[in-house]
Protein backbone atom coordinates (compact mmCIF):
# COMPACT_ATOMS: atom_id res chain seq x y z
CA UNK A 1 0.00 0.00 0.00
CA UNK A 2 3.00 2.60 0.86
CA UNK A 3 4.45 1.69 -2.79
CA UNK A 4 1.19 2.95 -4.33
CA UNK A 5 1.29 5.87 -2.25
CA UNK A 6 5.03 6.55 -2.80
CA UNK A 7 4.24 6.13 -7.24
CA UNK A 8 1.28 8.54 -6.88
CA UNK A 9 3.49 10.57 -5.16
CA UNK A 10 6.00 10.62 -7.65
CA UNK A 11 3.96 10.36 -10.77
CA UNK A 12 2.49 13.76 -9.58
CA UNK A 13 5.99 15.35 -8.81
CA UNK A 14 7.30 13.95 -12.67
CA UNK A 15 3.87 15.68 -13.92
CA UNK A 16 4.63 19.16 -12.74
CA UNK A 17 8.48 18.92 -13.84
CA UNK A 18 7.27 18.18 -16.94
CA UNK A 19 5.49 21.62 -17.04
CA UNK A 20 6.83 24.41 -20.03
CA UNK A 21 7.23 27.23 -17.53
CA UNK A 22 8.49 25.73 -13.95
CA UNK A 23 8.43 29.31 -12.73
CA UNK A 24 4.71 30.11 -13.95
CA UNK A 25 3.68 26.63 -12.57
CA UNK A 26 5.06 28.08 -8.86
CA UNK A 27 3.64 31.00 -9.53
CA UNK A 28 -0.42 29.72 -10.09
CA UNK A 29 0.57 27.14 -7.20
CA UNK A 30 -1.30 27.63 -4.20
CA UNK A 31 1.63 27.68 -1.32
CA UNK A 32 1.76 24.49 0.69
CA UNK A 33 0.59 23.86 4.14
CA UNK A 34 3.58 23.33 6.57
CA UNK A 35 1.94 21.67 9.37
CA UNK A 36 -0.72 18.99 7.76
CA UNK A 37 -3.22 19.16 4.63
CA UNK A 38 -6.62 21.04 5.56
CA UNK A 39 -9.58 19.18 7.25
CA UNK A 40 -11.89 17.70 5.32
CA UNK A 41 -15.25 20.14 5.45
CA UNK A 42 -17.68 18.81 8.12
CA UNK A 43 -14.77 16.42 9.65
CA UNK A 44 -15.94 15.28 13.37
CA UNK A 45 -13.41 15.18 15.68
CA UNK A 46 -13.27 11.80 18.03
CA UNK A 47 -10.09 10.44 19.62
CA UNK A 48 -7.75 7.95 19.57
CA UNK A 49 -9.39 5.50 21.27
CA UNK A 50 -13.02 6.35 18.78
CA UNK A 51 -10.57 5.83 16.18
CA UNK A 52 -9.62 2.24 16.98
CA UNK A 53 -12.87 1.29 17.71
CA UNK A 54 -14.31 2.30 14.08
CA UNK A 55 -11.15 0.51 12.80
CA UNK A 56 -12.16 -2.66 14.85
CA UNK A 57 -15.56 -2.66 13.40
CA UNK A 58 -14.37 -2.55 10.33
CA UNK A 59 -16.26 0.65 9.39
CA UNK A 60 -13.07 2.26 7.82
CA UNK A 61 -12.88 2.80 4.28
CA UNK A 62 -10.57 4.95 3.61
CA UNK A 63 -7.54 7.00 5.76
CA UNK A 64 -4.49 9.68 5.12
CA UNK A 65 -1.75 10.21 7.77
CA UNK A 66 0.02 13.35 7.68
CA UNK A 67 3.82 14.07 9.46
CA UNK A 68 1.96 15.95 12.14
CA UNK A 69 -0.06 13.26 13.62
CA UNK A 70 -3.06 13.86 11.97
CA UNK A 71 -5.51 11.22 11.04
CA UNK A 72 -8.51 11.56 8.43
CA UNK A 73 -10.92 8.93 7.92
CA UNK A 74 -13.70 8.18 5.63
CA UNK A 75 -16.33 5.86 7.06
CA UNK A 76 -18.14 3.21 5.58
CA UNK A 77 -21.36 5.39 5.55
CA UNK A 78 -19.86 8.79 4.24
CA UNK A 79 -18.92 10.44 7.78
CA UNK A 80 -15.49 12.06 7.69
CA UNK A 81 -13.43 11.93 10.83
CA UNK A 82 -10.54 13.20 12.23
CA UNK A 83 -8.04 12.41 15.17
CA UNK A 84 -4.33 12.44 16.47
CA UNK A 85 -2.16 9.35 16.29
CA UNK A 86 -0.21 8.89 19.30
CA UNK A 87 2.96 8.26 17.55
CA UNK A 88 4.18 8.46 13.83
CA UNK A 89 2.61 4.95 11.84
CA UNK A 90 0.74 4.01 14.71
CA UNK A 91 -2.21 4.04 12.16
CA UNK A 92 -0.57 1.24 9.63
CA UNK A 93 0.34 -0.59 12.78
CA UNK A 94 -3.01 -0.58 13.55
CA UNK A 95 -4.51 -1.26 9.79
CA UNK A 96 -1.97 -4.25 9.69
CA UNK A 97 -3.37 -5.69 12.95
CA UNK A 98 -6.70 -5.42 11.39
CA UNK A 99 -8.92 -8.64 9.95
CA UNK A 100 -8.61 -10.13 6.72
CA UNK A 101 -10.79 -7.77 4.79
CA UNK A 102 -11.04 -5.06 7.13
CA UNK A 103 -8.56 -2.88 6.44
CA UNK A 104 -9.49 0.73 4.46
CA UNK A 105 -9.60 -0.16 0.29
CA UNK A 106 -7.58 3.57 0.85
CA UNK A 107 -4.92 4.46 2.60
CA UNK A 108 -2.29 7.94 1.88
CA UNK A 109 0.73 9.97 3.99
CA UNK A 110 2.24 12.77 2.98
Amino acid sequence: MRLLVSLAFALALATVACGDDDEEIARESPSPTTSASPEPTGAEEITWDEALELFEACEVSSAMQAHSLDIWLTLDDGREVHTKEPGIDDLFTVVDGLPEGCAPSSMATE
